[in-house]
């Protein structure tokens, strides 16, 4: 079959293209599923690249609306079929793929030399049979840009990304309103918040209304926000594809036109660079960011490089990321593109479901806050610097404060479900558990108590939420959906618009400094979501530290002092490891 014949095919009818978005449904990531996509998926190229694996390659009428441009193989010697010979279909299918094939058309591919019985099939930009394809292509604009990158075969198992499949505006809404109504549902079960009543999601439109009236409202400048879904699913379509899985992605911005991708993610590959990195994090080893293999940017490739572009035409200053299980304890905020941190470059702020949240404008005016600690425990590590901690909130924030013993959880609940705070900022250990919110605990000065018990603080708050619930030292059971479930809506149990939490415990001289930093620019003025930003940015750039027995914070004021000579230790190399920011994560709204 000549690239002309392929060329000339009908398209398929819409029938045949549209995926079957309703026989979706999650996938854990490291598992296997076996959820059926009726039909086949859609790929069409607008610009200027397009892969396939071999099975895709295969899929009835894949073929029809893509171009295919004559290439020259770079193939071992007397492997497979002779070097310059053109791709067609049926080369395709024979061909012994284990990864992805991929032509690039913008790109000069140089070679790159592959071992064992790796094989790529590259595009000679220099033949005039890929020019007269190329031309061909550009006159027919048929279809739909599909992305990778050129490092897949990497000796490190299958890739990661296997494609980006652009969708239209109309299968991004739909995907979007899928994905929240799945995880409203499963959020709304699992935490208990509506009484077993179905809470119908927001449409896109909704959404848009909701970020418009915030950005009016503010007067920080400038404040561009966008919502960003995420919903992973499963797709035989393709018949033999195996531990692979698709992630909706899409773009919610408060103007503008929706847009989504469709990732291809090798699931099994996902869950073990999350593992990989969750250990670079956990032992503040070196991240290797210079290497584009690195766990932290091959998971930002994933997750938000398929969106980079539309983020950064829009201007947006701000994503409220709603996320399916498996990626509700992703520290986002630490991801990296090659340049930088996501949390250098915009705020953020995570929740499992947009429409279960408390979506007004926080009203103007001084915030009250409640102040809880515990310092001391039986069979827990000691939090020394938590009265320190209260003391310096205290100088920004007027309200209340309860140390150790008189930090009970019947005061926590009757004092936090009163409107005269809107403000709660829990200074102690807790832990999200397996086993949902009951097994969740929150150690107060008397002993623990339940996040369960938040469901009378919801109660109490009902038409008047709090507007911040902080919990300074808490830590999540890492890869337990109902954990991390847990974890990502505490602002939902607690009935706050927001929440801020801690995906693993960091010792309490850098927790308690980046909390008093971050109260501070939160008092002058900022947004939650770019107060904990800039937070962030001054602990990656070093502008906290440490100074003499006190941490110094950007404004040349102590944030703790009087240090002891241990606690000194902890920070005398610095904190700007995203170990010591990357796990505090923004929960709720970003406002």
């Amino acid at each position: 079959m000549s690239v002309q014949s392929l060329i000339e095919q009908p398209p398929i009818t819409d029938e045949e293209v549209i995926p079957s978005l309703e026989a979706s449904a999650p996938l854990p990531l490291g598992g296997g599923g076996d959820v059926t996509v009726e039909q086949p998926i859609r790929i069409t190229l607008e610009t200027s690249s397009f892969l396939f694996t071999d099975e895709l390659a295969e899929m009835p009428g894949v073929l029809s609306d893509a171009l295919l441009a004559e290439s020259i193989l770079d193939l071992r010697p007397d492997d497979g079929p002779a070097s310059g010979e053109p791709v067609t279909q049926e080369l395709l299918a024979a061909l012994p793929f284990d990864t992805v094939f991929q032509v690039d058309l913008e790109a000069d591919l140089t070679s790159i030399d592959l071992e064992g019985d790796d094989w790529l099939a590259r595009a000679d930009l220099e033949t005039d049979a890929f020019s007269r394809s190329l031309l061909e292509a550009q006159a027919l604009r048929s279809a739909d840009v599909v992305t990778s990158t050129l490092d897949l075969l990497n000796g490190l198992g299958s890739p990661l990304q296997l494609a980006v499949l652009p969708m239209t505006s109309a299968e991004a809404i739909q995907a979007f309103q899928m994905g929240e109504q799945r995880s409203s549902d499963d959020t709304a079960e699992k935490l208990a918040l509506t009484g077993g009543r179905r809470v119908t999601p927001l449409t896109t439109e909704e959404v848009q209304s909701v970020l418009q009236r915030v950005q009016r409202a503010s007067n920080y400048a400038p404040y561009k926000l966008g919502a960003l879904r995420m919903s992973f699913s499963s797709d035989a379509a393709a018949g033999s594809l195996n531990g692979e899985g698709f992630l909706d992605i899409t773009l919610v911005p408060a103007e503008g036109e929706v847009v989504g991708r469709r990732v291809m993610v090798d699931t099994g590959q996902f869950g073990e660079r999350l593992r990989q990195w969750y250990g670079q994090l956990a032992k503040q080893s070196p991240m290797d960011l210079a290497n584009p293999l690195a766990p932290a940017r091959q998971l930002y490739d994933v997750l938000i490089r398929p969106m980079e572009q539309d983020i950064n035409s829009l201007g947006l200053t701000t994503l409220l990321l709603s996320a399916d299980a498996g990626l509700q304890a992703v520290p986002f905020a630490a991801l990296h593109d090659g340049q930088q941190f996501l949390a250098e470059r915009i705020g953020i702020a995570l929740t499992p479901s947009i429409g279960l949240m408390p979506l007004d404008v926080p009203p103007a005016g001084e915030k009250s806050q409640l102040r809880t600690g515990a310092s001391r425990f039986d069979g827990l590590a000691p939090l020394p610097l938590v009265p320190q901690e209260l003391d310096q909130l205290a100088l920004e924030i007027p309200g209340r404060a309860f140390l150790d013993a008189a930090f009970t959880p019947e005061l926590l609940l009757e004092k936090a479900g009163d409107p005269a705070f809107q403000q709660v900022h829990v200074a102690t250990h807790a832990e999200f558990l397996p086993g949902g919110p009951a097994k969740a605990q929150l150690y107060s000065g008397v002993g623990p108590m339940s996040l369960a018990e938040f469901s009378s603080l919801r109660q109490r708050r009902d038409g008047q939420p709090l507007d911040l619930f902080t919990l300074s030292a808490c830590r999540t059971a890492l890869g337990d959906k109902d954990s991390e479930l847990g974890f990502a809506g505490l602002a939902l149990q607690a009935g706050s618009r927001s929440a801020i939490g801690t995906l693993w415990y960091v010792d309490d001289v850098a927790t308690s400094a980046l909390f008093v930093q971050f109260y501070r620019y939160l008092d002058a003025g900022m947004p939650k979501a770019e107060a904990l930003q800039a937070t962030r940015k001054a602990f990656a750039s070093g502008a906290v530290r440490l100074q003499g027995d006190a941490v110094i914070g950007t404004d040349g004021r102590a944030l703790l002092s009087g240090l002891s000579q241990a606690q000194q230790r902890r920070v005398e190399n610095g904190v700007t490891h995203p170990y010591f920011w990357g796990g505090m994560q923004l929960l709720g709204t970003p406002w």
